[in-house]
């Protein structure tokens, strides 16, 4: 499997340890669900703050990288509640927060962003996406593959939130596999490549803003008029988080690209990656049917993890897109649900090539690729300027614990 010796961490031992852990604690214990969400809510809410303690700077490095469902650090000295994270064996957290201090573990191959985002997300109150008791209307399971415990509508909470297969949150097809078949297939075949993903993806986000209450802190005066399904973010309320291929002030335009830039932009993905977004347009009213005709490198892993291209061709433009890393689904045929289709690719290190095919409606012509100069959004230079002032400290000279303040985007 290309996978197993490009993947840039390793998560198959330490993914299938925690859903033996999930199997244990679901039959008798704490249940566990997409967020969490009892009769004792709130709880189990950091609302003061998510405070971290770390065993050595390479732990704060890739924690605070990770921790894009926040806005940036802010140093605090003291804290009665945090999580401590250090190098044990495996990759875990508690899900939510427990009191006191508490344990977050990256062991030896959990230093990738995503896997620290990942178990950020459990922190914060998020389980994994299949847990949900809706799952069997996405994703089928070959129970002779793998177990893995449903919650049910008591106890599975997911705010009115559809099912997202590219979810950070979501395993992989084929990571946990007793025997590398897939254990997991969702019912739209061709998100196959997508469960998995090392992205926070916009759901995510969604979804911890509404678990933490986060959506209702901006004046209405004041707040942005975010098109394509985004929202004004909590704390800079001019500013709107954007679904996956859109940004600008409003969501109005195309994602600006990361190839050699180091700017912050509250839309792009974590900065392990490269990459590049495109738009399909077409004329109003118009759909467009893309094919996803070949990809030159064989980089196939669950979630695309080393390097894809993402197709937006969904009607629910929040939703993850479809991914691909391999020739395995060459001629896989996409059909826009609007006139529009945001196109993404990223890679970490690999150089290759997505080759695609579309057209306008049902007219034999091509189309054009639609570009648009993405402007810098107004209102983040206060933030640059902060970060800059983090980015000059040395890890010596850093408070050995963080608080990273809400609200969340």
């Amino acid at each position: 499997c290309a996978c197993q010796s490009l993947c840039p961490f390793h998560i198959f031992r330490e993914q299938a340890d925690e859903i033996i852990e999930d199997i244990k604690e679901n039959k008798g214990g704490r249940t566990k669900r997409q967020a969490f969400r009892d009769k004792k809510y709130p709880r189990y809410l950091w609302s003061n703050g998510v405070n971290f303690a770390f065993h050595n700077a390479s732990l704060f490095l890739v924690t605070s990288r990770a921790f894009t469902f926040n806005h940036g650090p802010i140093i605090r000295l003291t804290a009665r509640d945090k999580i401590v994270v250090v190098k044990g064996e495996g990759c875990w957290s508690h899900i939510g927060k427990n009191g006191g201090t508490q344990t977050l573990s990256l062991g030896a191959g959990c230093e990738s962003v995503g896997t620290a985002a990942h178990e950020i997300g459990h922190a914060l109150g998020l389980f994994h996406t299949q847990s949900r008791h809706d799952r069997d209307s996405f994703v089928t399971l070959q129970l002779q593959n793998i177990l893995f415990v449903k919650q049910t509508e008591k106890t599975n909470y997911n705010y009115n939130l559809t099912y997202d297969y590219g979810s950070l949150m979501h395993y992989g097809a084929t990571i946990v596999s007793k025997n590398h078949k897939p254990y997991m297939v969702p019912h739209d075949i061709k998100f196959m490549q997508t469960l998995g993903s090392p992205f926070i993806s916009f759901y995510d986000k969604l979804m911890v803003n509404m678990h933490y209450n986060c959506l209702g802190t901006c004046k209405a005066q004041s707040t942005a008029k975010c098109e394509n399904d985004g929202y004004p973010h909590p704390r800079y309320c001019t500013w709107c988080i954007c679904p996956g291929g859109y940004g600008g002030d409003t969501c109005n335009e195309r994602l600006s690209d990361t190839v050699g830039k180091s700017n912050y932009d509250p839309n792009g993905d974590d900065d392990e990656f490269e990459t590049c977004n495109y738009w399909i347009k077409a004329p109003a009213g118009s759909k467009i049917e893309v094919v996803f005709q070949n990809y030159t490198e064989n980089l196939s892993c669950d979630g695309c993890v080393v390097a894809g291209v993402e197709i937006k061709t969904l009607a629910d433009k929040r939703h993850t897109g479809y991914r691909f890393c391999s020739s395995k689904y060459s001629g896989t045929t996409l059909v826009s649900a609007y006139n529009a289709v945001p196109i993404t690719t990223y890679s970490r290190v690999h150089k290759a090539t997505a080759i695609l095919r579309y057209r306008i409606g049902n007219t034999p012509t091509r189309g054009e690729a639609h570009t648009i100069k993405f402007f810098r959004r107004t209102g983040q230079q206060e933030f640059l300027n902060y970060l800059q002032k983090i980015n000059e400290q040395t890890f010596e000279n850093l408070p050995y614990e963080l608080l990273l303040i809400g609200p969340l985007y």
